[in-house]
């Protein structure tokens, strides 16, 4: 588990609104983790658990991330971390909810079914991606066609004073047209 300094506790706890400062603080909430050490039967890791839901209610610890620092820190088992979590999260998190949602603000996560009615996110930045590209290429194009009239124009004028062979003004906008296609 990662150290965090006390006085960074400190600032953060007093930052909190009143109702998660309260919910720290609450004689229920010790209880619920007392029990919920208990259930593990790992009461002599109460401490443990009781610094991991501390860090979930300060904004230390995502709440999606807590069973697994439950199941890390104190060595148990994936099925009793997760008893363990719900317990805290009905009896202690859900409490709090809405505060919670202000630390933690919701992920966006990318739709992994597609259907009738539904976008795939992906495909819909693709698509604006493509479309960014798309522009991009159209205005290199542009430039490259302007570039091109004007080269071919100081060419022309150019040709006319004598100056270079039509050959090789030739083959020059050859390479030009490839480029553009």
């Amino acid at each position: 588990m990662d150290y965090i300094p006390k006085e960074t506790l400190k600032k953060r706890f007093y930052s909190l609104p009143d109702r998660l400062q309260d919910v720290i603080l609450s004689e229920d909430t010790a209880g619920v983790i007392r029990k919920a050490a208990n259930f593990a039967d790992v009461e002599e890791q109460a401490g443990t658990i009781a610094i991991l839901t501390g860090r979930v209610l300060m904004g230390f610890l995502h709440p999606d991330e807590f069973k697994d620092a439950l199941k890390e820190e104190l060595n148990i088992d994936e099925r009793t971390a997760l008893q363990v979590s719900e317990m805290i999260r009905s009896q202690v998190f859900d409490l709090v909810e809405a505060e919670l949602r202000k630390l933690y603000p919701p992920k966006i996560k990318t739709p992994t079914v597609t259907s009738k009615g539904f976008l795939n996110v992906d495909k819909k930045e693709e698509k604006k991606e493509d479309k960014d590209d798309a522009f991009k290429m159209r205005f290199m194009k542009t430039e490259l066609d302007k570039e091109a009239d004007l080269t071919k124009s100081k060419k022309d004028d150019e040709i006319e004073k004598g100056e270079i062979e039509r050959k090789d003004i030739e083959d020059k906008n050859q390479v030009i047209n490839h480029m553009n296609n």
